[in-house]
């Protein structure tokens, strides 16, 4: 009796194994493989490739949070209505969007720049174009 294995032990490596020896497809390069029933991808590496490819075709989009900080860093943390930015005139930046959702504008970085409370509270819903003019 000194090799048996506890009643608790068998029971988890019996869920365990059943719970592996799920058959998936990897969702991202097709290969069939055998892994936990919860397992989409094959390695890790797919499922970074996938996700990547989804974040391009705009299909996953990543945390609104994640979206702010981006467009901020790439306009260089100021308004780039008026030019003013938090260190030196003590504004509050926000993201602002250049074809507004209410008119149809989408939340790609594309669509998307830094400006200041005044400037975005001042532009409402307009779009740019219109605005300027």
């Amino acid at each position: 009796m000194a090799g048996a294995v506890p009643k608790s032990n068998k029971r988890w490596q019996r869920m365990k194994a059943k719970h592996k020896s799920h058959k998936h497809k990897c969702l991202n390069c097709g290969k069939v493989f055998y892994g936990y029933s919860y397992q989409k991808y094959c390695r890790y590496s797919c499922q970074r490739e996938f996700w990547i490819k989804q974040q391009e075709e705009g299909k996953y989009k990543p945390s609104w949070l994640k979206i702010r900080i981006k467009v901020f860093d790439r306009d260089g943390f100021q308004c780039q209505y008026c030019g003013r930015n938090p260190r030196e005139d003590d504004v509050k930046l926000q993201v602002e969007h250049i074809n507004p959702r209410s008119n149809g504008g989408d939340c790609k970085m594309e669509n998307l720049l830094t400006a200041c409370e005044d400037c975005n509270y001042g532009k409402g819903d307009y779009c740019l174009k219109k605005f300027r003019n």
